[in-house]
């Protein structure tokens, strides 16, 4: 059996190391953690593995690639070096005139990682609404109304029993 994926990824920020298939731990017992539970154990079934280090897809890359690279490759070992955090913070948009900034042409139409979600909307309703601009169209919001229905009806409580 060959299993191909990114088995270097970071930790979810939501549940980190628990919801992870190939963690060490599993958790408590709930219905999901049983069948994670079922999932870890079939995956440490495998024995041998094969442990490819050269990235292929960056063979040519800029020094900030490589950079960026190892910091991700010692970040998922918990082995970020000074070099790596000082690396990292340079990435880090600013208002000093020394620093990126997200409103720099480079960075115009591009994805940008940020921790706040508030941060995320705010952004995203600026670009959106420029981009319509820029492209001469028109901007429509659509909006959907979630509700929890309760089941009071006899046939409905039937349905349920089934």
């Amino acid at each position: 059996m060959i299993l191909a994926s990114d088995f270097a990824q970071l930790l979810p920020a939501i549940g980190q190391e628990n919801a992870l298939l190939y963690s060490r731990t599993v958790g408590g017992w709930s219905n999901i953690r049983r069948k994670a539970a079922i999932n870890k154990a079939i995956w440490h079934q495998v024995t041998i593995f094969i442990i490819l280090h050269k990235n292929m897809r960056q063979k040519t890359q800029s020094k900030a690639n490589s950079k960026l690279q190892e910091a991700l490759s010692n970040m998922q070992y918990k082995a970020c070096t000074p070099a790596d955090i000082a690396f990292l913070h340079s990435q880090i948009f600013s208002d000093n005139p020394n620093r990126a900034s997200i409103n720099d042409d480079e960075f115009h139409n591009i994805s940008i990682i940020i921790a706040l979600n508030n941060h995320k909307d705010a952004i995203n309703a600026i670009r959106v609404r420029r981009f319509a601009e820029e492209t001469g169209q028109t901007l429509c919001h659509f909006y959907s109304e979630d509700s929890i229905s309760s089941c009071n009806t006899e046939n409905c409580k039937k349905k349920l029993k089934s």
